[in-house]
């Protein structure tokens, strides 16, 4: 697979490390979805969770006695 080596040369800038052309290249796509897909996932689990309206309303009203 020559071919696939002189067209990887002719690569410039992200094209280089993300294209579909060299294997090299489709790992990089792959592995970058992988760490983004990660990272929403973990944003989701990580995040503080939102009181919901009706554990405020009872915490107000036991708080004014």
């Amino acid at each position: 697979m020559g071919s696939e080596e002189a067209e990887a040369a002719k690569l410039k800038g992200l094209e280089k490390y993300f294209n579909s052309v060299t294997n090299t290249g489709r790992a990089n796509v792959a592995k970058a979805t992988y760490a983004v897909l990660g990272l929403v996932i973990a944003y989701n689990v990580l995040k503080p969770k939102k009181k919901s309206v009706d554990n405020l309303h009872t915490s107000q009203s036991t708080n004014h006695t």
